[in-house]
C-alpha cells in the first residue's frame, strides 16, 4: 500500500488495482485544502508526538524547532484511509461484470465499476467521503480493500491506523512501506521523508533514508543535508553519503551542497570532487565553468579543465567547442587555436582540434594541413578524425578524392567498402577510364579492374578482350576474358571453341570442354557421344561412349541400356547382361540371375553350373558353393574328394581337413 498527497492530507491508496477494477466518472475533487506548513528546525530536532499512536501502538516523532536553517521533523499526516468510503461487496467472484455505483458529486457525477477478489463487486460506497477524494484513489482502494483493526488482521503485515478511526489499511511493513510509527514497521523506522509529514519505512542499512541516527543501524550514522530533516545513513567509506568532509573517514566529501548529499570519496582518478583538495593528484577537472562538481584527473593530456589550475605543471586548459582539456602543446595534443601548439598549428575539423606538423600520419583537417598535401578521413588508428598520407600506392583515400593519391588513383575497393590510391597496372582497381595507366578500365557501379584483353583478365564486354569473348556471371557487370580452350571459363556453348559450354546447375558460370569420352561434362548435349554420366550426388560427370564396361550412373548411359551401378558409389559400369557380366541385381542379367558379393563390392551374372560363380548355395544348380571361407566362390557338384569349408558342401554333408568324404 502506498501513501499519497492529496489536497493538503494523505490518502492511503494501493499499488495496483486487480485487473478486474474499471472506474468511470467524470469529477472534480477540492483541491482548496490548506497544506501543511513546516518551520525551520535543528539538526535532528524532535520531540514525542503526545496523542496516540497508530493502531493504538508507540507514538512517533514530531518536529521541534531547529536551528541552521534545517526545517524541523514535521508530525505524521491525517490519513484518509479506505475504511472511510464505507464500501460494500456483493460477496460474489469477479467472473462476471459489476454493475455501476453513482455518486452525485458537486459539480459533475461521478460512477465506480469494480471488484475486489476476496469481497466481490462493489455495491454502496459512502459518497460524502468518495466526492471528497481523487478518482484514482478510490479506485485503487476498491481494488484492494482490505480493512483492518489490528495488525493481527494483516498477517505477516501491519495495520496503518490514525488515531480515532474506526478502521485502518493493511500494508507489508517493508523498507518504503507507508508508515504513522515505528510499529507500522516491520524492522527499522518510521522515517518523515517530505514537509507535509510522509512517512516510510526504513530498515536503517547503508544509504537508507533516516531522520535521526537512530534511524541507522548498528556502526551507521545519519547524515543530513544543510537544509533538509531527510538524509542517509552512512559508514563514512568511500561512495558512503556525506554532507560534509568529518562524515568521511578519508575526510573527503565530494559533490555535496546545502540541498544535497554528497559521497565520500578516496580522491583517486574517476572520483568525484568538488574542489582540487579533494584529490590525491590536487586536479578536480570540471568540464564547464560555473560547474559546482568535477572529477579527479591527473591534470594531463585530455583531462577535463575549465581553468589553468585544474592542469598540471606544462600542461594549459585550452578551450575547444566541446569544453576545456589539459594539454602541453605536443603533436596529437588537444587545441582550439594555433597558438595552443608548440608546433603553432592546429588541424581542427570540426569535432575536435589537434596540434599537428604536418607529417605522415599527423592529425590534419585538410590538404593544406599536410607536408605531401594529402589529408585523408580515418586512415589510422591513431584516435585522430583526419591524418595525414603520403597518397602512395595501396594507402588509403577518401571517396573518390583523387587529390589524396600522388598519381591522382583514388579507386573503389573489390568489395566496395573502401577507397584506395591505386597503380593502375593490369589487375589494378580503376573507378575511372583515366585510372588505367596500361590497358582499359573494366569498370561496373562497384568499380572496377584495368585490363590488357589477356584471356583470365577482367573485362565488361567482349570488346575488351583480344578474344572478343567476356564471361560475365549473372548479377556481375564485371568479368573475366576467355579464349575458347579446353578448361577455360564459359556461360554459353558459342564461347568455346569446342562449343561445349559445361555449366553445373547452381553455378554461375561454366567450363569449356571437348566433349570427348572421360572429358567434363554436365548435360548429354556436352558430349559428342551425347551420354553424359552424371556422378551419383554430382552436378558434374564424365562424357562416355557407353561401350561395354564404361562409366554409367543410369540405363541410357549404356549402348545395351544395362548399367550395373550399385548404389553409394559414384558409377556403374555397362554390361551386355550375359552371363559372366558385371550386376548388382537380377534386372541387370539377360542370361541367369546375378550372384552379387556384398564382400566384394560386385556380382556377376551366372547360371549355376559346375564352375559357375557363386556367393549362396542356392545359385547353384547341384546346392553346393564353395567359397574357401571367402565372400564368394565356384558352384560344385561336392563328391568325394572336392575341396570344402563347411559340411554343406559336401553331398555326404561330411567335411574333414578340407576335402568331402
Amino acid at each position: 500500500m502506498r501513501i499519497e498527497k492529496g489536497s493538503g492530507v494523505w490518502q492511503l491508496g494501493f499499488l495496483a488495482a486487480l485487473p478486474a477494477v474499471l472506474a468511470i466518472a467524470v469529477a472534480c475533487s477540492d483541491d482548496s485544502k490548506p497544506s501543511p506548513q513546516a518551520s525551520n528546525g535543528g539538526e535532528g530536532g524532535s520531540a514525542p508526538v503526545t496523542s496516540g499512536g497508530s493502531g493504538g501502538k508507540p507514538s512517533g516523532r514530531a518536529g521541534a524547532a531547529g536551528t541552521g536553517g534545517r526545517p524541523a521533523i514535521p508530525p505524521a499526516p491525517t490519513t484518509e484511509g479506505c475504511a472511510e468510503l464505507a464500501m460494500t461487496f456483493d460477496g460474489r467472484a469477479c467472473g462476471t461484470a459489476c454493475s455501476s455505483v453513482s455518486c452525485a458529486c458537486d459539480p459533475f457525477p461521478a460512477s465506480y465499476v469494480g471488484c475486489n477478489q476476496k469481497l466481490g463487486c462493489l455495491t454502496g460506497v459512502d459518497c460524502d467521503v468518495a466526492c471528497a477524494r481523487d478518482l484514482g484513489d478510490v479506485v485503487q482502494c476498491i481494488g484492494k480493500f482490505a480493512p483492518c483493526t489490528s495488525d493481527g488482521d494483516c498477517g505477516s503485515g501491519r495495520c496503518v491506523q490514525a488515531p480515532g478511526d474506526s478502521a485502518g489499511d493493511c500494508v507489508s511493513g517493508a523498507d518504503g512501506s507507508a508508515c504513522l510509527d515505528d510499529g507500522d514497521c516491520v524492522m527499522g523506522s518510521c522515517v518523515a521523508t517530505a514537509l507535509d509529514g510522509t512517512r516510510r519505512c526504513s530498515g536503517g542499512k547503508l544509504e537508507g533514508t533516516c531522520n535521526l541516527s537512530a534511524d541507522c543501524q548498528s556502526g551507521l550514522s545519519c547524515v543530513l543535508p544543510v537544509s533538509s530533516f531527510v538524509g542517509a545513513c552512512t559508514d563514512g567509506t568511500v561512495g558512503a553519503p556525506c554532507s560534509n568532509a568529518r562524515d568521511c573517514r578519508l575526510g573527503i566529501c565530494a559533490g555535496a551542497t546545502s540541498a544535497e548529499l554528497g559521497s565520500c570519496s578516496d580522491g583517486s582518478t574517476g572520483t568525484g570532487c568538488r574542489e582540487n583538495a579533494d584529490c590525491d593528484a590536487g586536479f578536480c577537472g570540471k568540464s564547464y565553468a560555473g560547474a559546482s562538481e568535477g572529477t579527479c584527473t591527473d591534470g594531463r593530456n585530455d583531462s577535463a579543465c575549465t581553468e589553468a589550475t585544474q592542469c598540471d605543471s606544462g600542461f594549459a586548459c585550452v578551450m575547444t567547442d566541446f569544453g576545456g582539456l589539459c594539454s602541453s602543446g605536443a603533436v596529437g595534443d588537444a587545441c582550439g587555436a594555433d597558438t595552443d601548439c608548440k608546433s603553432g598549428a592546429c588541424a581542427d575539423d570540426g569535432s575536435r582540434g589537434f596540434c599537428t606538423e604536418g607529417q605522415l600520419d599527423q592529425p590534419c583537417a585538410e590538404n593544406t594541413d599536410c607536408v605531401d598535401g594529402h589529408c585523408v578521413e580515418g586512415f589510422s588508428e591513431t584516435g585522430f578524425g583526419r591524418t595525414c598520407t603520403d597518397g602512395a600506392v595501396g594507402k588509403s583515400c577518401d571517396n573518390g578524392d583523387d587529390e589524396d593519391c600522388a598519381d591522382g588513383r583514388c579507386a573503389q575497393d573489390d568489395v566496395g567498402a573502401g577507397w584506395t590510391c591505386s597503380g593502375g597496372q593490369v589487375g589494378d582497381r580503376c573507378s575511372k577510364p583515366e585510372h588505367c595507366e596500361v590497358g582499359v578500365c573494366a569498370l561496373g557501379h562497384d568499380g572496377g579492374y584495368c585490363t590488357d584483353g589477356a584471356p583470365r583478365s577482367y573485362c565488361a564486354s567482349d570488346d575488351q578482350c583480344a578474344s572478343k569473348r567476356c564471361v560475365v556471371e549473372k548479377g556481375y557487370e564485371v568479368g573475366k576474358c576467355t579464349d575458347g580452350a579446353d578448361g577455360s571459363l564459359c556461360l554459353e556453348d558459342e564461347q568455346c571453341d569446342s562449343s561445349h559450354c559445361a555449366v553445373s546447375s547452381g553455378s554461375g558460370s561454366g567450363t569449356c570442354t571437348s566433349g570427348d569420352v572421360a572429358a567434363l561434362c554436365t548435360a548429354d548435349a556436352n558430349c559428342n557421344s551425347t551420354r553424359c554420366a552424371i556422378g551419383a550426388g554430382s552436378s558434374s560427370g564424365q562424357c562416355t561412349d557407353g561401350e561395354l564396361m564404361s562409366l554409367c550412373t543410369a540405363e541410357d548411359d549404356c549402348q545395351s541400356m544395362l548399367c550395373a551401378f550399385i548404389p553409394g558409389n559414384s558409377y556403374g559400369r555397362c554390361t551386355d547382361g550375359l552371363l559372366k557380366s558385371a550386376c548388382y541385381d537380377d534386372a541387370d542379367c539377360v542370361e541367369g540371375t546375378c550372384a552379387y558379393s556384398e564382400g566384394l563390392g560386385r556380382g556377376q551374372c551366372t547360371d549355376g553350373t559346375l564352375g559357375a560363380f557363386c556367393v549362396t548355395p542356392a545359385q547353384c544348380s547341384s546346392g553346393h558353393c564353395y567359397t574357401g571361407g571367402n565372400s564368394a566362390g565356384t558352384c560344385t557338384t561336392g563328391a568325394k574328394g572336392q575341396y570344402c569349408s563347411r559340411p554343406e558342401d559336401c553331398e555326404s554333408g561330411s567335411c574333414s581337413s578340407y576335402r568331402c568324404q
